[in-house]
């Protein structure tokens, strides 16, 4: 499978190849050590203003070398500068790096005859992938003789998709950029490196709550190094924004994560995480704010105000778009705006609370039986589980639905016993939830309305 390359895997490779010694503890083996030397022969002499001395052997424990600025002369020929392979070339003031694991580099001087009238060309292959590219007007072809530093022209072509950086000669060896070649008695092609232009799509995927743009693009350059997209890219109620998936290698980004842009267009599609929220239920009149933490898509039970207020009853809890939530019940978080909470507002109104009924449906009819919530906790009952009956008082009825609906809204106050839990949790969860509840209504509703 196709993989995008990590950008700190490169960092990593230059750090030990240009930088030994500076990251090295003192465990480890002494930084590798080069030598480099220019081979001043006996038949050439330093021109005026060079100073040989600076042509002294040196070591270097980076593999960096500077070369010294200075000419040098010899009967019949003119100094170009130096070269270690006979193809490269540096003049003074130019920087070497030795290869990984050399030792010993050697500087060779390079001459060429001024008299020599056999010029050699240097042409430029503008071959495209079988496409044959138009020599733009400021290329220019170079004549030079055996011997004489050429400076290819490494200016960029473009043309629609791709872009040139870089030149190769010779049978594949790639210069430095800005570099320079000793011309061989012979003509010599250079080719540009080429290099497509592709483009970086950013999905937001196939989600709901999203605001604003879905889709964007961003064109890229093969080879190049380029940051992903960061997690605001795009925004969605009650999620993060937490990564991006390719479709080039199957793999998950981090916003922000550096690569290497491929050869081809890359895909991502934004992967969304649910936020964590503290619920915040108000119950003004002095009242402290009752929080209660649940992720995005999940349900949590309202609770219970834990005051009271003389002369008004507690009516629910009221959303921003006006819904009413009993205590007890559960309330989807569906999340909010970037930047903003979730709240529901205590709703207090005069008077006293009205006898809660609930309808119960026996072999077809339905029957409405009163449920009053006093707020008395039933003794514990030891003995085996009894389904359903969360009062312990040896029935079934629906006493034991609202003594599990006061324990979820204020189990300070409502708290079942044990033996009560044990008989209470009656669905396929564990846990008392207002499933619970609704288990035992539906029971009485098949088998009675009071099971012994």
């Amino acid at each position: 499978m196709k993989k995008l390359n990590k950008f700190t895997a490169l960092i990593s490779a230059i750090a030990l190849t240009c930088s030994s010694g500076l990251f090295v503890s003192a465990e480890e083996d002494a930084p590798a050590e080069v030598k480099v030397s220019f081979n001043i022969t006996d038949d050439m002499s330093p021109a005026l203003k060079t100073d040989v001395t600076l042509f002294e052997d040196t070591v270097t424990t980076t593999g960096i070398c500077s070369i010294p600025k200075g000419t040098f002369e010899k009967d019949g020929y003119e100094f170009s500068g130096w070269t270690v392979d006979g193809i490269e070339g540096f003049v003074g003031g130019e920087t070497y790096l030795a290869p990984e694991g050399v030792e010993e580099v050697v500087f060779e001087p390079v001459w060429y005859d001024p008299k020599d009238k056999n010029f050699h060309d240097v042409t430029y292959n503008l071959d495209f992938h079988g496409e044959i590219i138009d020599y733009p007007e400021w290329l220019k072809d170079i004549s030079a003789v055996a011997g004489q530093m050429v400076t290819p022209d490494f200016t960029e072509i473009q043309i629609d998709g791709a872009y040139t950086h870089g030149l190769t000669i010779m049978d594949g060896y790639n210069l430095v950029y800005g570099g320079h070649f000793i011309m061989p008695a012979e003509d010599v092609v250079v080719t540009p490196i080429w290099f497509k232009r592709i483009t970086f799509t950013y999905l937001a995927g196939d989600v709901d709550r999203l605001n604003g743009s879905t889709v964007q693009t961003f064109p890229k350059n093969e080879g190049s190094f380029t940051d992903l997209a960061n997690s605001d890219r795009f925004s969605r109620d009650g999620f993060n924004l937490v990564g991006w998936l390719s479709d080039y290698d199957g793999k998950i980004y981090k916003p922000l994560e550096i690569v290497t842009c491929p050869d081809v267009d890359v895909t991502f599609t934004a992967v969304w995480e649910p936020k964590t929220y503290n619920v915040v239920f108000k119950q003004g009149n002095g009242g402290t704010n009752i929080k209660v933490e649940g992720k995005t898509d999940t349900q949590i039970i309202c609770p219970e105000p834990d005051i009271t207020v003389d002369g008004k009853y507690f009516a629910g809890w009221k959303t921003e778009s006006g819904e009413i939530y009993q205590a007890g019940e559960e309330y989807t978080i569906l999340g909010a705006k970037p930047g903003a909470g979730i709240m529901l507002t205590a709703v207090w109104e005069k008077g006293t609370a009205p006898e809660t009924t609930t309808a119960v449906t026996t072999s077809g009819a339905t029957e409405t039986t009163a449920v009053t919530t006093t707020g008395t906790t039933e003794t514990t009952v030891a003995g085996d589980v009894k389904t359903g009956d969360a009062n312990c008082d040896g029935a079934v009825n629906m006493a034991d639905v609202a003594a599990i609906i006061q324990h979820i809204g204020n189990h300070d106050t409502y708290a079942l016993t044990e033996q009560g839990l044990a008989n209470a949790d009656c669905d396929s969860q564990e846990g008392i939830t207002g499933n619970d509840a609704l288990a035992i209504q539906m029971l009485l509703a098949n088998q009675g309305e009071n099971l012994e």
